[in-house]
């Protein structure tokens, strides 16, 4: 049996008002969602009986608002899940561990050089921080991660926030 479809607008409400239960402020998801502070305040003050998300725009609210997953990033004690505060700080993170894998696999960390002194932007229980990358100068602590075996991750990303489920493989029958 399939669940029934939600309509857009019921996705992108809920998604706004699941961001500001996780203490994101309104502004932060006006930014996200690319719409204006008042359709933020409409949709978490349903008592004003003022309009909420427009069924036009609903569908680009909710893809823009669904891209709060987390991600791992390598810290010299380990990994940690990490909400990039935007799609230039996932892309970052991404590329990020791209350079680890390709330098883990050649055996020159002269790749994570461009890494030096940079940083991400993340947030965490509605507050951004900056969070430091390891560069091609930490080779003591990537050797220590390498015998934790943590520099290869089973997985990067985690918890895409939709409200749809993923879709499971259909099972063939057996007779």
């Amino acid at each position: 049996m399939m669940a029934p479809k939600v309509s857009a607008k019921v996705q992108a409400e809920t998604l706004i008002r699941s961001l500001s239960e996780k203490g994101f402020s309104e502004r932060e998801i006006a930014r996200r969602g690319s719409v204006s502070r008042a359709t933020v305040w409409n949709v978490l003050n349903p008592e004003a009986r003022r309009g909420g998300v427009r069924e036009s725009a609903a569908g680009e609210i909710a893809k823009n608002l669904r891209h709060n997953e987390k991600m791992s990033l390598l810290r010299d004690y380990g990994t940690v899940w990490v909400e990039p505060a935007n799609k230039r700080e996932r892309s970052k993170i991404g590329s990020y561990w791209r350079a680890v894998r390709v330098a883990r696999e050649s055996g020159d960390w002269k790749g994570l050089e461009k890494y030096r002194g940079k940083s991400v932007t993340v947030i965490d229980k509605g507050k951004r921080s900056k969070l430091k990358l390891m560069s091609d100068r930490d080779q003591e602590a990537f050797a220590k991660l390498e015998e934790r075996h943590l520099l290869k991750p089973d997985e990067i990303t985690r918890g895409r926030s939709g409200l749809l489920p993923r879709p499971q493989p259909k099972k063939e029958d057996e007779t």
